[in-house]
């Protein structure tokens, strides 16, 4: 009896490790599974992410709470890119050969309506580098840079300085949007403020999904401001006062 009932002790603890190894094994493979998911799903849905804290290295790495987190590649993301200036840049001429009122005198007031609008009087005068009516206006603009790492997460990043140039001539105008820096607060005792020029962000081999991040907020940046730029452009002429005719 008593060899019987040792026997039954010794399965039924058999059993109990099989069990246990089992769910181990479960835990471990559910681990894997989201270690190869997107990349900030480790981090859950959050709105005061900052992805500098994720400490992005080498490609498809990110090092995590509990050690390295392996991501799949991604492809680079292609910001326009000018070879000869070394510089990405934006550039395109617009025309409206159907509009009446859309002298190069117009224009260069629209766009000047436009910038006043968004940051102030005061503000555009300090930002405007050059300003020759009816031909060319160069602003240097400093503006919140956001990144999306989710559709439904948005992250300020600092700021982004960028200098827009306008050329107007009659019925047309030419932007030229370039010299893109990436401006952060240092943390820590020593502060102050680091300046990272987005060519480098396109270059570097590493960090590369949190570089393509900050690309995509200037490049999310650069149409937004075209896009109410060119709407401001096309609006039909309104003086500023009654005695302007």
């Amino acid at each position: 009896m008593k060899r019987n009932h040792l026997r039954n002790i010794n399965t039924g603890m058999k059993h109990i490790k099989l069990i246990v190894f089992s769910c181990i094994l479960g835990v471990a493979s559910l681990q894997a599974q989201d270690d190869g998911g997107g990349e900030f799903n480790t981090y859950g849905d959050t709105t005061s992410m900052d992805t500098s804290a994720l400490g992005y290295g080498e490609e498809g790495e990110a090092s995590g709470v509990n050690g390295p987190m392996r991501f799949e590649k991604h492809e680079r993301f292609e910001a326009p890119y000018d070879s000869l200036r070394e510089l990405i840049f934006y550039s395109n001429v617009v025309e409206d050969p159907n509009c009446n009122e859309c002298s190069a005198d117009s224009l260069y007031i629209r766009a000047l309506r436009y910038l006043k609008g968004r940051f102030g009087e005061k503000v555009l005068k300090e930002i405007t580098l050059e300003a020759k009516p009816g031909n060319k206006l160069a602003v240097l603009l400093k503006v919140p840079l956001v990144t999306k790492p989710q559709p439904n997460v948005v992250i300020k990043e600092g700021f982004i300085e960028y200098k827009l140039v306008l050329r107007f001539q009659d019925n047309r105008y030419k932007y030229e949007i370039s010299n893109f820096v990436h401006i952060r607060d240092i943390q820590g005792a020593a502060g102050g403020q680091s300046r990272t020029y987005a060519e480098y962000y396109r270059q570097a081999k590493t960090f590369t999904r949190a570089n393509d991040l900050y690309l995509i907020g200037m490049d999310m940046e650069v149409k937004k401001t075209l896009a109410n730029l060119t709407k401001s452009l096309r609006e039909k002429w309104k003086p500023e006062d009654e005695d302007d005719w």
